[in-house]
């Protein structure tokens, strides 16, 4: 059953909506998708703890963990967020984008371009299809067997 929205929260729900619309599809993805976090190799040094440093693989924009040396704890985590992902906060208020304002723009955007399949998962290697690993002996150089 659909939830019925106060004026108020159909008006909101509209303005975010509207903001969503001028999101990029990247930084539209990674804000109602979340990031695709890899791992990178640390651009600096931390002066203490061991520094973790992951950059998405859509917006580029960068995660750093600050981990403890000995116990492996989080100590602090920073981002340091692509250029344009920031939008400026409403003036109104109201929070910049909801979970639905993003999956309503994504919908929209999907029915305007042709999206790809979904790829099926490659079949299991049957035993059979293993190679043998039993021992061959090698040659010597002068051709027999050792």
């Amino acid at each position: 059953m659909p939830v019925k929205l106060t004026d108020k929260e159909r008006r909101e729900l509209l303005a975010q909506q509207s903001r969503a619309r001028n999101l990029s599809d990247i930084f539209l993805d990674c804000r109602s998708l979340g990031h695709s976090w890899s791992q990178c190799a640390p651009d600096r040094k931390p002066q203490f703890g061991e520094l973790q440093v992951f950059q998405c693989g859509r917006c580029l924009s960068i995660r750093d963990d600050l981990v403890s040396s000995k116990y492996g704890e989080l100590l602090s985590r920073g981002y340091r967020m692509a250029p344009g992902y920031h939008q400026p906060l409403p003036e109104d208020g109201t929070r910049l984008f909801s979970a639905a304002a993003l999956r309503a723009e994504r919908r929209r955007r999907a029915t305007e371009r042709t999206l790809p399949l979904v790829t099926d998962w490659p079949k299991p290697v049957a035993e059979e299809d293993i190679p043998s690993r039993r021992h061959t002996p090698r040659s010597t150089k002068n051709g027999v067997n050792a």
